[in-house]
């Protein structure tokens, strides 16, 4: 076996580059190899480029060279106590420790990902773990959704967007809708029942009030979200902080944070895959060589699901 492999690492101008020669990860007690075949492109890894995380990076040791890619989907190449060589998976690594998903392997803990549902392709499995295991956390565990509810999704086009849509109509919900323009009939054939331009009507022009907001734009904050809640209403930001009141002890937040995959719910989530229930949302795809093209595409408006790099 090669000890060396590709992955993008971040240089010393904070600029993103695919380097050929570097080690392969060496496999934990409760840990198996993959070989990665896709992962997603989101947000984080910009972040992560710009050293938003490096803080934390250095408070739990963290030393790896690869620093980016959460999803993945790929093939099992050693033996665990749940998963064999041979088995296709898909899964989110922890977004602080241990090995990122934007290099040709991982060591990563068996808990984290899933068996890959048979009727996916490599690129749309590693299209859905991050987005379809947080808004599943985000509207039942923190939002309590159940059929009937009515549910607000801010920012609705992109990766969580996409699957909270399903996965709130899977849950029985009532789903309006908000994101850019010529939008409204991709996001209607995917469930939403409402949809609204943001260009041209604002949250604060709505009259509806909200079981559930979902502001996946991270630009809401709870106080001018509590006019849009029903009394028992829950405001989830998709990245909490104090200045969204994420962080507050408010009884109408919910603070979302869903740092690495969950076998348990990724299997749930695969099953609905399996069933035709839920699907997988690819924006664009891009060899790993193309990189800096994913990269430039993450930072364009209307964009569809998931931004995806295949080996």
């Amino acid at each position: 076996m090669e000890k060396y492999m590709k992955g993008l690492v971040v240089d010393s101008n904070r600029n993103f580059v695919l380097k050929e020669n570097l080690v392969r990860p060496v496999v934990q007690q409760g840990e198996v190899m993959v070989k990665v075949k896709s992962a997603s492109v989101n947000p984080y890894d910009a972040q992560s480029a710009q050293g938003r995380f490096d803080d934390y990076f250095a408070e739990y040791g963290v030393d790896k060279e690869v620093q980016s890619g959460l999803e993945f989907s790929g093939i099992v190449e050693s033996d665990g106590q749940t998963f064999k060589r041979g088995d296709k998976v898909f899964g989110y690594v922890n977004m602080i420790t241990g090995w990122k998903s934007h290099a040709e392997y991982i060591a990563i803990n068996e808990n984290q990902m899933a068996l890959m549902p048979s009727n996916l392709t490599f690129s749309q499995a590693a299209a859905m773990p991050l987005g379809s295991l947080t808004t599943l956390v985000a509207l039942q565990d923190l939002g309590h959704l159940k059929a009937g509810m009515r549910l607000l999704i801010n920012g609705a086009a992109g990766g969580l967007g996409i699957q909270g849509i399903q996965i709130a109509k899977l849950l029985g919900a009532h789903v309006t809708a908000i994101a850019g323009d010529s939008q409204a009939e991709f996001l209607q054939s995917h469930g939403a029942d409402k949809v609204y331009d943001y260009n041209q009507v604002s949250i604060n022009d709505l009259s509806d009030t909200f079981d559930v907001i979902l502001d996946l734009t991270n630009d809401k904050i709870l106080k001018d979200m509590k006019k849009h809640l029903t009394p028992n209403g829950i405001f989830i930001p998709a990245e909490p902080n104090q200045e969204n009141g994420g962080e507050s002890k408010d009884a109408q937040v919910g603070y979302l944070m869903v740092m690495e995959g969950d076998y348990e719910k990724l299997t749930r989530i695969a099953e609905w895959v399996s069933g035709g229930k839920l699907k997988a949302v690819i924006d664009k795809e891009f060899h790993f060589s193309d990189y800096l093209q994913a990269l430039s595409r993450l930072k364009e408006k209307g964009r569809r699901g998931r931004i995806i790099l295949n080996w």
